[in-house]
């Protein structure tokens, strides 16, 4: 994993620039002008051959997404019910739980084994229609060990309050793997599923996965992740809008798998589950 040099964790955050404005503007002046004639909407121009704006594919402004946390990964999220795939990677949705960016009590250990980094938090999940939130403590614990391409994630919650709580839990990770363009050398490969290989820049939803990798043949990285109990994968491509001489363009950084699960926990009931990610040099 190490010798091919590459950071797969740098991954861009989307944050609002100063010409967002600007092309947000112009995809509307275009979209009135393609109504008011009757046409088909299509990349290009308005219409005015002296416009300054330049866009090479239609409907750019939909990728103009700002993200509302660091994109990192183990980010810890507690969604509604019925939240689609297409919210979420759009950054449009409510965060029932109060996890993501608050501080977690964190204690670092090494022994002969390896490292091991526990962090945990007593937090809120807040429901639909429901007077007060739910108490939940949240334990995450990372072991690193010696001499293995190795990470062993293991995922405690416990329900602390008085009343059922039904949410979906959902561990983020943020990955570039120069996965950009349909570069097929990037991918996701899905164990037990059809089709079993897929771009790393596809968005998709594949209910029931226990076991899939990511990586680049070009690179040589490849990740295998293996869950306890099997997920619902939400994949997509983090794209940000860049302008050049030749106009607007959308560009690949990175791509983001969320993983979730449906809970169902009664006053005092636990919750736990492991993620063990493996790396190896692909070929």
């Amino acid at each position: 994993m190490r010798r091919s040099a590459h950071n797969m964790t740098s991954v861009m955050t989307r944050r609002q620039e100063s010409y967002h404005q600007t092309l947000r503007e112009h995809e509307q002046e275009r979209r009135r002008q393609a109504t008011a004639h009757n046409t088909v909407q299509g990349g290009g121009e308005p219409g005015s051959p002296h416009t300054t704006v330049r866009t090479k594919e239609a409907d750019l402004d939909q990728y103009l997404v700002v993200d509302p946390y660091r994109r990192n990964s183990l980010i810890d999220h507690f969604l509604p019910a019925g939240l689609p795939l297409a919210r979420f990677a759009q950054a449009r949705f409510e965060e029932q739980g109060n996890f993501v960016e608050l501080p977690y009590e964190t204690k670092v250990q090494q022994d002969a084994s390896g490292i091991t980094i526990n962090m945990s938090r007593d937090g809120q999940v807040r429901r639909a229609g429901a007077m007060s939130p739910v108490p939940i403590h949240l334990n995450k614990t990372l072991f690193i060990p010696i001499g293995e391409e190795k990470l062993v994630v293991r995922y405690t919650l416990e329900n602390k309050g008085q009343s059922r709580l039904q949410t979906n839990f959902a561990s983020e990770w943020n990955f570039n793997l120069l996965g950009g363009g349909g570069n097929d050398q990037a991918y996701y490969r899905i164990e037990g599923k059809q089709p079993v290989h897929y771009l790393f820049d596809s968005t998709d939803e594949t209910q029931e996965v226990a076991a899939f990798h990511i990586g680049n043949t070009w690179l040589q990285q490849d990740i295998g992740f293996s869950l306890s109990e099997a997920a619902t994968l939400w994949r997509f491509s983090i794209e940000t809008v860049t302008g050049s001489e030749a106009g607007f363009e959308r560009t690949h950084q990175g791509s983001c798998l969320a993983l979730l699960w449906p809970l169902l926990l009664d006053a005092g009931q636990i919750w736990s589950v492991e993620i063990t990610c493996t790396g190896t040099n692909s070929k």
